[in-house]
């Protein structure tokens, strides 16, 4: 729905004809069955006579537009005659604007091919005019608009920051410097001699990366002290279905287990049986405190952090960027003709009969870090775990991750989670181009 499907009204048929005393049971097995296909609260009719056909009428004139603020922020163009030049390397969209004003300095992104810069702006004679041509003939476009890029101006299509190696340099510093430094931090990490008093353990990001050893360890320990259900999933399988892989059933079973452990202890970690734990978990801290314990979030950050961008101030940019007005030319409403440039030809095959052109705001083709509010619904049954791959659709781009998942809760310190269950509501967290909200 947050997409932009309409909201729907739903109908069934034949209704009368069930006993009156299976009625209610039989409205209920509907609408259950339509709830898996579209989740969302919705009013089922009957359309059996006059009466409950005009009665849906009347709810259709009543319903109202559901705004959609990712689509109002951006300008977009549903294409309806594309035009490749592979000596140029020039792609021409042709369509309706809508949405906010596009200039040429922006950034356009096709959905499933990426995003580009543009050329060339023009308006074209509108092949579907109000009213009409006289006598079938087209008119000729005496108003014709062409909006060229100021290359001062236009948007570059990096994506990565530009990695100083040196930056990170510094000067060991002196006793006398660290001592304020250790005072501080001595008051809310525990020490060895109170770490058994007090156990909380916090993750770093490093430490969440670090997971997949964690469940080999968890695992491999399982399988040590559960023998039994190992033996039974490596048994003979001539009987068994063909179309049953034995290895992917086992690793079914060990995901669901591990899932069902970590449900049951969220608190606690195995030891390693071949690894001392102070090297295991040295990524590990202890605070006295999860709440009020200072944590410093540039402390230990993987060398990945180099290439993204970071803001300063992410409401007061977005406030910036979402009330900037184009002042190069309006044609939102118009029939016009976008040319990218640069476009490779092998991609010009793979576009659709009617591509989507979506224009990018500033800074939305940067990487960064992007924190998503997820939710399972209730018909998913897939074991989904940390850092396995997933699919994501994010306003126009859809793109390939592996997100780590954290409880969505107030404060500066989220506790990690290793697999993303249902009931609850969830923050997954992925390298990805930067996306002003609303984002669906």
């Amino acid at each position: 729905m947050a997409q932009g499907l309409p909201t729907p009204i739903h109908a069934v048929t034949g209704l009368h004809a069930v006993p009156v005393k299976d009625r209610a049971q039989t409205r209920s097995a509907v609408s259950s069955v339509i709830s898996h296909l579209l989740p969302i609260d919705t009013k089922l009719f009957c359309l059996d006579t006059e009466t409950e056909a005009a009665s849906i009428l009347r709810s259709v004139s009543e319903q109202k537009r559901r705004p959609l603020g990712y689509r109002d922020n951006h300008p977009y163009l549903f294409c309806e005659e594309t035009r490749y030049d592979p000596d140029s390397l020039t792609l021409s969209l042709s369509g309706y604007l809508r949405g906010k004003p596009l200039s040429p300095n922006q950034l356009v992104h096709v959905p499933g091919i990426g995003d580009y810069q543009i050329s060339l702006i023009e308006t074209k004679i509108d092949p579907c005019p109000f009213g009409g041509s006289r006598h079938g003939e087209m008119e000729v476009d005496s108003d014709a608009v062409k909006l060229l890029p100021d290359p001062a101006l236009q948007e570059s299509l990096l994506i990565e920051a530009e990695v100083d190696p040196m930056e990170g340099e510094q000067t060991w510093p002196s006793a006398e410097e660290l001592k304020p430094a250790l005072k501080k931090k001595e008051s809310s990490w525990i020490t060895e001699q109170s770490a058994s008093d007090s156990e909380s353990d916090a993750e770093r990001p490093e430490a969440a990366a670090d997971s997949d050893s964690d469940d080999h360890l968890s695992i491999g320990s399982e399988k040590e002290s559960d023998s039994g259900v190992t033996e039974e999933v490596s048994m003979d399988t001539n009987d068994y279905d063909k179309s049953c892989d034995p290895r992917e059933e086992k690793e079914q079973l060990e995901r669901i287990r591990a899932q069902g452990d970590d449900a049951r202890f969220p608190d606690e970690r195995d030891t390693p049986i071949d690894t001392p734990a102070r090297v295991r978990f040295a990524k590990y801290r202890g605070l006295q405190s999860f709440r009020t314990s200072p944590w410093d979030s540039d402390e230990n950050l993987p060398l990945d952090y180099a290439r993204i961008f970071k803001f300063h101030n992410f409401r007061h940019t977005q406030k910036r960027v979402l009330r900037h007005d184009h002042d190069d030319g309006d044609v939102t409403g118009l029939y016009i003709t976008i040319h990218l440039k640069d476009f490779p030809s092998d991609l010009s095959t793979m576009l659709p009969t009617s591509p989507i052109l979506f224009g990018l705001l500033q800074f939305e083709q940067k990487m960064s870090l992007m924190h998503f509010t997820v939710k399972r619904v209730s018909p998913c049954k897939e074991i989904v775990k940390s850092k396995d791959l997933l699919l994501i659709h994010a306003g126009c781009r859809r793109f390939l991750a592996n997100p780590t998942y954290s409880q969505h809760t107030p404060g500066d310190k989220h506790k990690f989670e290793k697999f993303f269950r249902g009931g609850g509501t969830y923050v997954a967290s992925v390298y990805a181009p930067i996306t002003f909200t609303p984002c669906p």
